[in-house]
């Protein structure tokens, strides 16, 4: 008989290797939840694919305090608060997410580039240096249909939000990290080169 986590949303959103650690990190995250998690994306990572929630509604105070634990149920933890409905919380978990360098990160990661909370971008932009590039040309060669949307959704919500703010689409932050990330998946170090970008 599985575990009750094996029926949660969240233990696809991570790859195979980390099953072990879902069912109690899941079971601690579910407790009282506001409600089941919402919509979900696709993704692939090394042959594995993975859906991922768009929307988790978690207890902030569950996920803040299993952000802390031991690797890696800690950045697990933290990736599926990048996707809380909260945008405060969001941005909480991305700031130390961006300090880990697992593979599977790069998802949730890219999945922020194409929202519209601008602190949230701005934490992104701020962080691209220490980031490892080669997690993230990875996986953007692997994921080109989620760059893609991701890339029409920096230009929506550019379009709808901020080309007052920014009446140049490339002065958007949103826009300069996209450009980055295409310059990483391209080979080319993320302050070097700037041109139009989007998934292939």
């Amino acid at each position: 008989m599985p575990s009750s986590a094996q029926n949660h949303l969240e233990i696809q959103a991570f790859p195979g290797a980390l099953s072990a650690y879902a069912p109690e990190l899941l079971s601690m995250l579910n407790e009282n939840r506001l409600c089941a998690p919402k919509h979900s994306f696709q993704v692939y990572l090394d042959g594995e694919t993975l859906v991922i929630p768009g929307r988790v509604y978690y207890r902030a105070e569950n996920l803040l305090t299993l952000a802390v634990n031991s690797q890696p149920s800690q950045a697990m933890a933290l990736c599926l608060g990048t996707r809380h409905a909260d945008g405060h919380v969001r941005e909480a978990c991305l700031r130390h997410l961006l300090t880990q360098s697992e593979n599977w990160i790069a998802p949730y990661v890219i999945q922020l580039v194409g929202e519209y909370v601008i602190e949230v971008l701005q934490v992104i932009e701020q962080a691209l240096p220490q980031l490892d590039q080669s997690i993230y040309a990875r996986y953007l060669a692997q994921n080109p249909g989620h760059f893609a949307t991701t890339a029409r959704r920096v230009r929506s919500y550019w379009y709808c939000y901020y080309r007052d703010r920014y009446p140049v689409f490339e002065n958007y932050p949103a826009t300069r990290v996209l450009q980055a990330f295409c310059n990483m998946r391209d080979g080319i170090h993320w302050e070097q080169r700037e041109g139009s970008c989007g998934g292939r």
